[in-house]
Formats: C-alpha cells, structure tokens, sequence
C-alpha cells in the first residue's frame, strides 16, 4: 500500500516537472494547417475604395515577411519587389491560410508581376495586391472594387 502510494507521488511528480517546462512550439502546429483547427481572428485589411488606384508593379522579390494589422489577427504575406522604376516596393498579398493553398512557392530573387490597389493605413499610403502573377499562374486575390475574392458575401 505504501509503495503504491510512492508511485504514485512519484508520478505526478514527473508530470508536473514536465508540465512547468516551457514549451516550444513551431508556427507550423500553431497556425492550424490546411484549415483545420483554431484560428485567431479573421484576416482584416480594409481597402477605402474611394483611394483605391490600380497599377502595376513588375520585378524581382527580395524579401518575403509575415505582417499582420491588428495584434490578434491572423498574418497576412508581403514581398518586396525591386522594380526597375520606382526601386524597392512594399506589396501585401493577402491572408497567408489563402496564398498557401493557392499561390506557388514564391522564393526570394524570382520574377512577379503585380496588379496592385493603393490604400491608406495611419496616413501612410501601402499597395495591396489585387492580382499576382508568378511562374505562369496567375492569381486573383481582390476584384476592381477592392473585395477579397475570398469573402462569402458579395455585392452583385
């Protein structure tokens, strides 16, 4: 009876010592996968349709960042494009659950072609992608109104 009741203790000592460690976690496990599992909030980049002004950004990526617009919210993907004219460009693509189900591997020194809307975040003027094209895809990411073609609902 006493030697049960040692093993026991001995036990949840063990568990507890290796419930205080900290515990590691790749972003991988925490950002839910191929959409199964918890997710933070809903990827939010407001566009002011009345700013919105297309264009065209052409060039080599040079950087690819994680960035996200609120504190809890889940990030979305930027590149910087170094473009022949205007030099180096910051452009947000998009929620990265999407561009990882739709987008090709994009690495750093390959060749894109970027429809683009601006907008305007805290007085700062910032390019969004409205359409991506790399390697011979192309992908439509928001429509001329400056909607997410991922969004449910839509105005006909």
């Amino acid at each position: 009876m006493k030697e049960s009741r040692i093993g026991i203790l001995v036990l949840l000592a063990i568990f507890l010592v290796g419930c205080a460690q900290p515990q590691t976690i790749p972003y991988e496990a925490v950002r839910g996968g191929r959409g199964q599992g918890f997710r933070k909030q809903p990827y939010k980049c407001m566009i002011d349709q009345a700013d919105c002004k297309p264009g065209e950004v052409s060039g080599q990526v040079t950087k690819i960042t994680l960035e996200t617009f609120e504190c809890f919210a889940e990030p979305g993907l930027a590149l910087e494009v170094n473009t022949p004219a205007e030099g180096m460009v910051h452009v947000h693509l998009g929620p990265l659950w999407l561009l990882e189900r739709r987008e090709p591997d994009l690495r750093i020194g390959e060749q894109v072609s970027i429809q683009v809307l601006c907008y305007n975040v805290g007085g700062k003027s910032r390019l969004i992608a409205k359409e991506i094209s790399h390697q011979g895809i192309t992908t439509q990411l928001y429509d001329h109104l400056g909607l997410p073609y991922w969004a449910a609902a839509r105005p006909r």
